[in-house]
């Protein structure tokens, strides 16, 4: 469309995100806040997640064919890492 034609018909208004991207840079942390049990005791330090990481990560593809200590690599993604991606990125 040529440009001003948004503006034009929408009271001078601009294109929203036509000059800044939609999607903010800013990293949200993955660690939950580390609270006391429900039991009300500590939790001995350990990590927790958030459950938005978890099910991210879950539903992640991965290639775990070259990690150690795994006792059942998730090899799933492998082709779609190798493969597919480097292909894509070579069309953009």
């Amino acid at each position: 469309a040529n440009d001003g034609i948004y503006q034009k018909y929408n009271y001078g208004n601009s294109l929203p995100y036509s000059s800044e991207s939609v999607i903010g840079n800013d990293c949200m942390s993955c660690l939950a806040p580390n609270d006391a049990d429900d039991d009300g005791g500590d939790d001995g330090g350990e990590v927790e997640l958030t459950e938005l990481c978890q099910e991210m990560y879950e539903s992640s593809g991965k290639c775990e064919q070259d990690m150690s200590g795994l006792y059942y690599p998730n090899n799933g993604g492998c082709d779609y890492i190798n493969n597919i991606l480097p292909a894509i990125s070579k069309v953009y």
